[in-house]
């Protein structure tokens, strides 16, 4: 047993003091530690890297978890409420819509969120030319909006919405984006 253990570190310490002669020939001037490269130390250094990877994984697995309990909670509430969310992103003009929003205007959630140009048709004219009047100054002044407006639904009905925005500044302190909610309170007004 002994025997083969002392021969066993014996070969290592061979292979290590070969890895720190061709270390130091690769990297002449290059102070070259024997400590720092001998298997132990490495074994240890990799032994502590993979606890702190583990660690660090555990700490996103639990951050995940946290955020997917409070997705659900919102679409929750959204449904509970009635309410969608949307956003706007000016310089690019994507549109992004809970699935809330979806259901509120009986839209198919996989055809995507129809575009600010695609928007018209989903209200009354006159609904659409105060939205678009808010719109611009939120733009322009940063200032949020609340209004009621007549909408028309995918299904062809007609229905009553209340609009929220608010506007939300970039780093330089210009608007970047706007970011609202609908509500359907239709059933409210009848």
């Amino acid at each position: 047993g002994n025997r083969v253990d002392h021969g066993e570190r014996a070969d290592e310490e061979s292979r290590h003091q070969r890895r720190i002669q061709r270390a130091r020939r690769q990297r002449p001037g290059v102070q070259v530690e024997a400590a720092q490269h001998h298997p132990r130390a490495v074994r240890q250094r990799d032994h502590e890297l993979e606890q702190r990877v583990a660690s660090r994984t555990d700490d996103l697995c639990a951050a995940n978890r946290r955020l997917e309990t409070l997705a659900l909670q919102l679409q929750t509430a959204q449904r509970v409420a009635n309410v969608g969310s949307w956003e706007l992103d000016l310089a690019t003009g994507h549109v992004v819509w809970s699935d809330e929003l979806f259901r509120t205007f009986r839209m198919d959630p996989l055809q995507g969120a129809p575009s600010l140009e695609q928007q018209p048709a989903l209200f009354e004219p006159e609904s659409w030319s105060r939205l678009t009047a808010a719109i611009e100054r939120s733009v322009t002044t940063g200032e949020g909006y609340e209004l009621i407006l007549a909408a028309r639904f995918a299904d062809g009905t007609l229905g009553t919405t209340v609009a929220r925005a608010e506007a939300l500044r970039g780093p330089s302190g210009t608007v970047e984006q706007l970011a609202g909610t609908f509500q359907d309170i239709s059933a409210r007004e009848r």
